[in-house]
């Protein structure tokens, strides 16, 4: 096995060529006979009362962001109904195009939730290759063109521009049209000026810093209510109502330091943000063509990757928390691990990091992604998925109707339900699991294969001609043991894939796996890396029969958090100590009610750590049933540790004190008995806490 130079070019696989398999496909199943395959009969948004279906209702952005998710997993499962629910959509939008080239619900012309139809609209077309849907979506391209200089991106579309330049480009590259890098270009200029945040980063501080809370909610209540007045009139007109701001109105907006501060410290903007340098990256070798090839890619491929990690990072540094996501209930809010995290900035943050991984070839944006879709995007469900959190918090110890320290979110933004909070995470949590399918695999030069992120998968390599599939088999996370085997293609004739085919293959080595190693064909164990890359493992030839083992450390690791707290992670897993839940039904119809959960036992321990060798000081107890990754009180993988009741760790009104600041003095009176404890992964326990205080061994 040998190193390659730089990191390798990569692609996304079509709908063909990759299938999810085990947990991931027992979760995407789950969506589907959960809130997934259920919401349009609940929730007039996403019903035939919806704008975008043709009725009076929601004409903004939950009718695509449903579509976004749901068009993914109808393919990815291959069942019939679920992609006749999609069909049903995408017939809608289809009908609703205008002679112009606009599309969508008249009543709001707002150039925002139609990027995101449009993200919907392009997984359509790549697994149906309708040409009505190209039609469509090249119509409105055109459109949007022709009137975007004089009323250019505003509001929510001129915070989220990159997702519009998204959008350009990957139809470019499936068209070829060259006025859709011009559109893409223009998107980008007018989008607020991100570069500069993530240049200088200048909220250090909470937002009501900056915005103070009362005030803002009180322009923001007046800004809704001129929103929908004007959303009434607007309907009672035929057409595409003139309602977008001319240019002299939208630079205005953009001036004010109020659109500023809201917009740039809103969590799920970040999110999107983060993955603007690559999309940059897109635009300069779309234009630059075979200019820009080699060498002279590679290195802007780099440069992008350590502008999108100086994004991060930013945000990182004052809002992190120990999910690798920052806070955000809806607004930045600092490190406190009792802070609120939205479920559309996890999806969102996932989603820029897939393409951050496939547009930059970085492996170390995937140890970030595995970190969410491990850790904060299931424990924002419940085990059946039939009910989502809008926020989730760290150190979650009660789950609860209840007023708590958030910007801008209510009282029930922490329940379990159908729409807890604002529904937009309700029609947006659909992508986050069907989106992490798509992305296990990337497509390489010379029509290979690059594992992105480990789950049970078949991939099939476009080089062999569709005569091979590789296959993964895997217990990780709970393992660290990945098993490939090359088998021909229940589709292939008899004997096909056999003779070999030569095509690149690579593994990911995560950023925290010194010592990765793998074998081929029964061969010696080599060691892969470094780590933070994507391994080149060898081009062939490849043929059925061929197996591939490869073993990835799973090191137990202790994360130094604010306030002497810390973090416990074993692999992608983050560990948590789980309090137990008790769970109640506050109101709705089972099993689609909202409901809380209360603990079933203490939860205020200090870990007993031993200073010299923290992480000594935990051992890891594997589970017979890897399946069950994120079942409640039965995980595959848990830790034992050692740890202390803390009497003067309380709570605070509706959740978890601030952390007392450690590490804790051994002899501290505060402190009971040395107790054995049991860590869980983060997403098994709803009742929970992840961010710890610590106490030397020592004295008890």
């Amino acid at each position: 096995m040998r190193e390659t130079e730089g990191s390798p070019e990569l692609g996304q696989l079509g709908f063909g060529e990759l299938s999810p398999e085990g947990w991931l496909r027992e979760r995407l199943e789950l969506q589907e006979a959960g809130l997934g395959g259920h919401i349009e009969e609940l929730w007039p948004d996403l019903g035939p009362d919806s704008a975008w279906l043709g009725g009076g209702g929601e004409a903004w952005e939950r009718g695509p962001y449903y579509l976004d998710g749901l068009v993914p997993l109808a393919f990815l499962l291959g069942r019939d109904r679920v992609i006749e629910r999609a069909r049903k959509w995408v017939e809608a939008m289809l009908a609703s195009g205008r002679p112009g080239g606009s599309f969508g619900p008249p009543s709001n012309p707002d150039w925002w939730p139609r990027s995101v139809a449009l993200k919907a609209l392009l997984s359509w077309l790549e697994a149906t290759g309708d040409e009505r849907v190209l039609r469509l979506m090249l119509g409105y391209c055109r459109y949007q063109l022709s009137r975007i200089d004089e009323e250019p991106l505003s509001g929510w579309a001129a915070a989220r521009g990159t997702e519009n330049a998204l959008v350009a480009l990957e139809l470019w590259r499936a068209t070829g049209e060259g006025f859709l890098l011009e559109l893409a270009g223009k998107c980008l200029a007018q989008e607020l000026d991100w570069d500069s945040i993530f240049r200088g980063f200048p909220y250090h501080r909470k937002t009501g810093a900056y915005l103070p809370r009362l005030p803002f909610r009180a322009a923001k209540a007046a800004m809704l209510a001129l929103g929908r007045m004007k959303a009434r009139n607007a309907s009672k007109r035929d057409g595409d109502p003139p309602a977008r701001p001319g240019a002299a109105e939208a630079e205005r907006l953009k001036s004010k330091p109020l659109f500023r501060h809201y917009h740039f410290t809103h969590n799920v903007n970040y999110a999107m943000a983060v993955k603007r340098p690559a999309i940059e990256l897109a635009l300069e070798l779309a234009r630059s063509g075979a200019a820009a090839r080699g060498r002279a890619a590679a290195g802007l491929r780099r440069e992008a990757a350590a502008r999108a990690e100086e994004a991060i990072e930013a945000a990182l540094g004052s809002h992190g928390l120990a999910l690798g996501i920052w806070s955000g209930d809806e607004h930045f809010s600092g490190p406190a691990p009792t802070q609120g995290i939205e479920l559309c900035g996890i999806v969102e943050l996932m989603h820029s990091l897939e393409l951050l991984v496939r547009l930059t070839g970085e492996a170390r944006f995937a140890d970030r992604l595995e970190l969410l879709a491990f850790n904060a995007l299931p424990a924002a469900f419940t085990e059946d998925m039939r009910g989502h959190q809008y926020l989730q918090q760290v150190n979650q110890v009660l789950v609860t109707r209840a007023r708590r320290p958030w910007y801008d979110n209510g009282r029930e933004a922490s329940l379990f339900g159908l729409e807890p909070e604002f529904g937009c995470c309700a029609a947006n949590f659909h992508q986050g699991f069907p989106k992490l399918a798509r992305n296990l695999w990337l497509s390489t030069e010379g029509g290979g294969l690059a594992c992105s992120v480990y789950a049970p998968s078949r991939a099939r390599p476009r080089a062999a001609g569709g005569e091979l599939e590789l296959v993964l088999r895997t217990d990780y996370p709970a393992s660290g043991r990945i098993e490939l085997s090359f088998e021909a293609s229940a589709a292939a004739p008899i004997g096909a894939g056999r003779k070999g085919h030569e095509f690149p293959l690579y593994l990911r080595v995560p950023s925290w796996a010194a010592g990765m190693s793998a074998s081929i064909r029964g061969g010696d164990p080599e060691l892969l890396g470094p780590p933070g890359s994507f391994a080149f493992l060898g081009a062939g030839p490849w043929a059925a029969g061929d197996r591939i083992e490869a073993e990835i450390p799973l090191a137990i690791r202790v994360e130094d958090r604010p306030r002497g707290a810390v973090a416990i992670h074993r692999g992608p897993l983050l560990f948590a100590l789980d309090a137990g839940a008790s769970w109640s039904s506050l109101r709705g119809q089972a099993p689609f009610d909202y409901r809380e959960a209360r603990p079933r036992r203490a939860w205020n321990y200090a870990l007993v750590l031993d200073p010299a060798d923290r992480a000594a000081s935990l051992r890891a107890e594997i589970d017979a049933s890897p399946d069950l990754l994120f079942k409640a009180g039965a995980p595959p993988v848990s830790l034992k540790a050692r740890g202390r009741r803390l009497g003067s760790w309380l709570l605070r009104g509706a959740q978890a004190g601030p952390l007392p600041r450690g590490p804790i003095d051994p002899g501290s009176a505060s402190l009971g008995p040395e107790e054995e404890l049991r860590l869980l992964p983060y997403a098994c326990a709803p009742c929970r806490v992840a961010e710890l205080p610590w106490s030397p061994a020592g004295r008890g």
